[in-house]
């Protein structure tokens, strides 16, 4: 869901204009960041 939030912010600032504040790409981060854990852990040990 950050992800999605955070793309869908970038694509509606290069739409309108408006200059894209650091908190939506820091939300974008840690949203990659817990999909990136989350299949880390998930993953077979073999």
């Amino acid at each position: 869901m950050l992800i999605g939030l955070g793309a869908i912010t970038t694509l509606l600032s290069r739409v309108t204009g408006f200059e894209l504040d650091i908190f939506y790409l820091v939300i974008s981060v840690v949203g990659a960041s817990l999909v990136l854990i989350g299949v880390l852990q998930k993953r077979p040990v073999s």
